[in-house]
């Protein structure tokens, strides 16, 4: 038995514990960094040949480049079934970007001091892109960053040339004397001839190279086949763009052309031979101009091809960005070759991209080029006006892109703007069929993508207030809209996916496509565009027949609300939608209760003669017949009723105790009533009037629920006490002046915060301001000036001052609880005045629910609506509607 074989598989096979856990997992990272590959190989083949003797439950996952002797080792692997290779090709830049992030978060936390957006995007991807998804310079980057002065040393390291950072360079060199040191025999002429002969090229190139061409530019034959000894380079080569190479990181390239740094002259190479050939960003731009064409694999619509990009075109379109950005300066014949690709192949590249299956890469890389065009000065400014462009183009389309390399022609190029850059640029009106002639299943399924990424609720920001005079949609946005139901009804191969895309926008989108109509000043099209749709969906078999349920319902909800839906965008959600049944498709799938206003319809047959809301909105009485009801405001739901009155009297007023506890009733015989609001039973009453008007019509309870006023229409005002059921309650009686039957009966009773006040205010709007104990006139404004009959007076409090909020139709007043005087509200108190009847918000709703319920006659016995902070409710003969007004739209 070997060393190693005792060393490893003996002692994991004498721990009897092993088998009876669940899988482990023995990660052996970078194993090609440690010892000689002698070593590599016989620790492998240990591994490889003993599997069997050990527990079954471990998991050895094993990190390594392709050096020689690990790839001899692993390649034997196809042998043993219980072992896998994995060869791992994909780009790390995104992983890089998150340890960036990450580490430099890290930093940014030890350094108080550092703003919180430090560093800022730019700043991450510049650092990935120089990184070139090699991890070692990535930690030494992070490391060489986290000193004293973060902000000013990463300053420094995106500025200099990175042959130029000592610090950073260190570590890096001796990784590289490391790896270089392990490949091979450096005393062996062979090895060594071969090995200058062959980096000698692949340096020479700047862009990846394959095994192939580096064969037909030796100039002499080696003593082993390339391969072999590229092999045993594979620490320090690159193989992502298989089965082309390219030196694994550019400061791998100034360590071999610094005699100073490596140390050794069978390692140094004259720095005018590792950059000899032109510059990268140049090479693969001329590349690029002379290979890339449109349909450069001649595909057609219906069938993508499975024919790949040449290598060396392939490397130039995944690499070009990065080559660009490293450099500040080009020559004027150097940007000339960057202006005649982006002007003239950049569309070709969108489609070589997606050949390539990297097209969620273009709007990155354009970005990062975006940020170059920032950076540094260039006369011609169109450039990066063109990749600005490209790069919203690119996310707008990138499903579309990455599903077709030629969508990028004839699905995506037609619906830009006319005007646009791109448009001008590419689109060939002898090539480029106009929209209505592309594949049918290809427009329907566009339009709806482009509605279901574009639409959204209130698109244009705009407010209640105010509408927009001229059409704000984007030209592809708004042909979508119009044009979605003609392509869907003539296209006969609705396949499942594009079904997937119909039904995300009929789900997530159908009213903010009526809001898009409505800007587009086509509403009166909603309906008939609908009842084609539903035709379609009712001539067509498809498993969700919910759909066509939503399109029927869609079309009555745009018949019934055509004029609010005309008016204003907007009107759909804040006028339309709450007034329909909370129970219906359209309500559950878009109505939204921290937003809309909610609204419950609450029916009494036989008439309504009082309203009121708890303090709190959650519960609403009225009356019905002889008895006063509560409900839920939520859902309408009946909580308790309350006990009989002595003579069948009829309720004609009502308000619950700011606790919620109790309800106060004033009725037709004159009498007042107190009942717990919960369970309904009498706690009080019946308290008499003296009888100069039967109706009882206000009653209004004191904060602390100790007093209770009640106050006929002829203005008799009584003040009870009803702290003791054996007291004698009537304290104050008063009487406002003016007040009569018919034309000016009293409307409004308040008690100020601490009870030493009372205000009353009558139809006509004169408002009085009582002592409370004796029943005195403290101030009056007796000009009639037409009140808010929802109880438009109410008293607010600041720490010094208290005040007398008076509610007209055409103003609100604040006057001095003192003196009556007028002074303005303290902007603290500015939201205890609650909504008023001249709100638009209220005055749209009163107004839809009026328009919407015509038969419902007019209420003439008591208020129209009463309020109460976020909530009112409005009735009419019969039918009370309860609205919840959020505070966003106060």
């Amino acid at each position: 038995m070997t060393p190693k074989t005792r060393l490893i598989v003996k002692t994991l096979a004498s721990v009897p514990a092993l088998r009876g856990e669940g899988p482990i997992a023995i990660v052996l990272d970078a194993l090609y960094e440690c010892g000689q590959p002698n070593d590599w190989a016989s620790f492998l083949d240990v591994l490889v040949r003993q599997t069997e003797s050990l527990p079954p439950n471990l998991r050895f996952i094993i990190t390594s480049r392709t050096v020689n002797g690990i790839h001899t080792a692993s390649s034997s692997t196809v042998l043993h079934p219980r072992i896998r290779s994995r060869e791992l090709r994909s780009s790390s830049h995104s992983d890089i970007s998150c340890y960036f992030r990450f580490r430099m978060q890290q930093i940014r936390l030890k350094n108080e001091d550092v703003q919180d957006d430090w560093p800022n995007q730019a700043a991450i991807a510049e650092l990935t892109a120089r990184a070139s998804g090699y991890f070692a310079w990535a930690v030494n980057a992070s490391d060489t960053v986290d000193v004293h002065c973060p902000p000013k040393r990463l300053s420094s390291l995106l500025l200099q040339p990175l042959r130029d950072i000592a610090e950073l360079n260190l570590p890096l060199d001796e990784l590289y004397r490391a790896a270089l040191n392990s490949i091979g025999d450096w005393t062996d002429v062979d090895f060594v001839s071969d090995f200058r002969a062959i980096m000698a090229i692949i340096i020479d190139s700047p862009i990846a190279i394959s095994r192939t061409l580096i064969n037909h530019l030796l100039d002499r034959p080696l003593s082993r086949p390339t391969m072999v000894t590229m092999r045993r380079l594979g620490s320090v080569l690159t193989h992502e763009h298989e089965p082309a190479v390219l030196v694994l990181h550019s400061s791998f390239l100034d360590f071999l052309s610094s005699r100073e740094r490596c140390g050794r002259d069978i390692w140094y190479f004259e720095h005018a031979s590792v950059r000899s050939g032109g510059r990268p960003a140049t090479l693969c731009l001329q590349r690029m101009n002379a290979g890339l064409e449109r349909n450069i694999c001649n595909m057609t619509l219906s069938v993508r091809s499975t024919e790949v990009l040449p290598q060396n075109l392939a490397y130039a379109c995944q690499s070009w960005v990065n080559h660009i950005c490293i450099n500040k300066t080009y020559e004027a014949w150097e940007m000339e070759k960057l202006a005649e690709f982006l002007r003239t192949h950049i569309l070709h590249w969108f489609e070589a991209m997606s050949i390539l299956n990297k097209s969620e890469e273009i709007a990155p890389m354009l970005q990062r080029v975006a940020t170059w065009f920032e950076r540094n000065t260039f006369e011609d400014k169109s450039l990066k006006e063109l990749v600005i462009e490209a790069i919203d183009f690119a996310r707008r389309f990138d499903a579309d892109i990455a599903e077709h390399p030629l969508y990028v022609y004839y699905v995506a190029l037609p619906f830009c703007p006319s005007h646009s850059i791109i448009y001008r640029l590419f689109h060939d009106v002898l090539v480029d069929p106009p929209i209505p002639l592309v594949p049918l299943h290809v427009t329907a399924t566009l339009g709806l993508r482009t509605m279901n990424a574009c639409l959204k609720r209130n698109m244009c920001n705009m407010s209640l207030s105010a509408r927009l005079t001229t059409e704000a949609l984007p030209e592809e946005l708004a042909y979508a809209c119009r044009s979605w139901v003609e392509h869907i009804c003539t296209d006969g191969t609705f396949g499942s996916w594009a079904m997937e895309k119909l039904v995300a926008f009929l789900r997530n989108h159908l009213l903010h496509w009526f809001e898009a109509m409505s800007l587009l000043k086509k509403s009166e099209e909603i309906a008939p565009m609908l009842q084609r749709a539903a035709t379609w969906l009712e001539e067509n078999t498809f498993e969700d027949k919910s759909l066509k349920d939503l399109v029927v319902e869609a079309i009555d909800f745009a018949r019934k609300f055509a004029a609010e839906i005309t008016e204003h965008p907007l009107y759909v959600y804040y006028t339309a939608l709450p007034l329909l049944p909370s129970h219906s498709m359209l309500y559950r799938l878009f109505h939204d209760s921290l937003v809309d206003p909610s609204v419950l319809l609450v029916t009494i047959p036989d008439g309504m003669t009082c309203l009121a809301l708890s303090a709190d909105g959650h519960r609403l009485v009225t009356n019905h017949i002889y008895h006063a009801i509560v409900r839920d405001t939520a859902t309408g739901e009946e909580l308790a009723k309350m006990a009989d009155t002595d003579g069948a009297a009829w309720s004609f007023s009502v308000a619950f105790s700011y606790d919620g506890s109790r309800i106060a009733c004033g009725t037709d015989k004159s009498t007042v009533y107190v009942w717990d609001s919960v369970t309904g039973a009498r706690v009080i009453g019946p308290l008499s009037h003296s009888g100069s008007s039967r109706i009882v019509n206000v009653v209004a309870w004191s904060t602390d629920g100790k007093c209770l006023l009640s106050g006929c229409r002829t203005g008799e005002v009584i003040l009870w006490s009803i702290t003791s059921p054996n007291s004698n309650r009537s304290i104050t009686k008063i009487h406002h002046p003016g007040c009569s039957k018919q034309w000016n009966g009293l409307s409004s009773l308040v008690f100020s915060s601490d009870g030493s006040q009372i205000a009353s205010c009558s139809r006509q709007g004169d408002v009085y301001v009582w002592d409370s104990k004796t029943g005195g006139i403290v101030w009056s404004v007796q000009e009639p000036q037409g009140s808010d009959p929802s109880g438009g007076i109410s008293f607010v409090s600041s720490d010094t001052r208290e005040f007398l909020v008076v509610k007209t139709k055409e103003r609100t007043q604040a006057r001095d609880a003192s003196t009556g005087d007028l002074c303005p509200l303290p902007d603290s108190l500015a939201g205890a005045v609650g909504l008023t009847r001249d709100d638009p918000m209220v005055n749209l709703l009163i107004e839809g629910i009026k328009t919407q319920y015509p038969e419902d006659g007019k209420n003439t016995w008591f208020p129209e609506w009463v309020v109460q902070g976020e909530y009112f409710a409005f009735a009419g003969e019969r039918l009370c509607h309860v609205v919840h007004v959020p505070k966003s739209l106060l």
